[in-house]
């Protein structure tokens, strides 16, 4: 007589099981760059904001993290994982000479625009090489710089097997946000698709779901937290970014290609978001990670 199946149904508890769905079922992985960087002391980054979700792992030396709340140094199975909008500086820590680490921008978004990684009550997560993640990031490494659209793919899975490692060492998450008003989900998607149009406007977009300017405004704030016009530019920052790293099309080019009207908005708007120029941004992006 053949032996039942056992679904093993009591192996995740409630919470970790939600979290788990949510992740999985969710959110989204947006790769935007995947590099390997051998550094020497006194090798550091400047105080900074990332547009993106940062993932750092240190594979040789330490490094040390300086965060507005503190500093915390990483060794060789420990790693940063930082939401988009924090200010951090880097830096060679402890005895070091030399510093190997391997950096993973990406977005984790579900579809209101929120982060996974801003619901995350740690910023270090630690990774053992028994894992197998290490390998798995150096050929996403490769992945990405020579064959972007199967980086892509890699990333997406990598990243949420990562994420879910950490949920299943103990990480625990902010509760999420609820499913809003499906038609701004609708407007969402429509920005995310047309971004770079410049002919969106909060007028088009109200007459869409047959509001008025201001109740639409109204109730675009309250479901995702931010303006239209700033929920816009960051999609329009998050494609700009990655032309500047990715591209050597000109400032201009790039700020026509996302939508923005002028380079000079496109500086403005840039530099309010990341504190810098765009091409202050490009000429660090090789030395900052």
């Amino acid at each position: 007589m053949p032996e039942r199946s056992d679904f093993l149904e009591d192996y995740l508890d409630a919470v970790r099981r939600q979290s788990l769905r949510e992740l999985f079922c969710d959110y989204r992985v947006s790769m935007v760059s995947c590099s390997y960087f051998r550094n020497h002391a006194p090798w550091s980054v400047n105080w900074r904001i990332c547009p993106d979700g940062f993932f750092l792992f240190p594979t040789l030396g330490t490094l040390r993290v300086k965060l507005e709340t503190g500093s915390v140094e990483l060794k060789p199975g420990q790693f940063l994982m930082l939401n988009e909008g924090i200010r951090h500086a880097l830096e060679v820590g402890g005895e070091s000479t030399r510093l190997h680490q391997l950096s993973l921008h990406c977005h984790v978004t579900n579809r209101w625009g929120h982060s996974f990684l801003a619901r995350c009550h740690t910023a270090i997560g630690t990774l053992s090489t028994r894992d197998g993640l290490f390998e798995s990031l150096k050929e996403l490494t490769c992945l990405k710089n020579r064959d972007p659209e199967a980086g892509q793919q890699r990333g997406e899975s990598l990243v949420k097997e990562l994420l879910a490692l950490q949920l299943r060492k103990g990480l625990h998450l902010a509760r999420g946000k609820q499913e809003g008003d499906p038609r701004i989900a609708g407007v969402l998607k429509k920005m995310e698709t047309e971004f770079a149009s410049c002919d969106l406007s909060v007028e088009e977009l109200a007459r869409e779901i047959q509001l008025t300017p201001v109740q639409f405004r109204k109730l675009f704030q309250r479901e995702t937290h931010l303006s239209p016009k700033r929920f816009l530019n960051r999609l329009r920052m998050r494609h700009a970014t990655s032309l500047l790293r990715q591209t050597t099309a000109s400032v201009k080019q790039i700020a026509a290609e996302c939508g923005f009207a002028s380079d000079h908005y496109f500086h403005l708007a840039f530099r309010k978001e990341l504190g810098c120029t765009p091409s202050g941004y490009r000429l660090n992006r090789m030395s900052d990670l």
